[in-house]
């Protein structure tokens, strides 16, 4: 299982380095994704629930467990290039409890 998720990790790095060749470009997107989680943090927080970034990525099949591996992988990059702090993400998943809770 874990020679599956290192091939997973080391895919969507190879994917990264393949679609984002220029810095430039990754900071033009990173101060753009800041500015998402800056206007919108309940999509951002939307998003990391669906990332599976608050809950286990193990799945009923190896299958599913390898999708929310990659959609955590998501969620991490996101948080990553945002630059979200740990008081952020507490903040963005108390927003998401009070949505579910509502």
């Amino acid at each position: 299982m874990v020679e599956i998720v290192s091939a997973a990790k080391a895919t969507v790095r190879a994917w990264v380095a393949q679609y984002w060749p220029k810095r430039a470009k990754a900071r033009d997107v990173a101060r753009q994704y800041r500015a998402m989680f800056e206007s919108c943090p309940d999509a951002v927080a939307d998003l990391l629930t669906f990332g599976c970034f608050y809950d286990s990525t193990i799945g009923d099949t190896p299958d599913a467990t390898l999708i929310n591996t990659g959609k955590r992988e998501l969620a991490l990059h996101l948080i990553s290039m945002s630059r979200i702090t740990p008081a952020d993400l507490r903040h963005l998943q108390e927003r998401t409890e009070r949505t579910d809770h509502e």
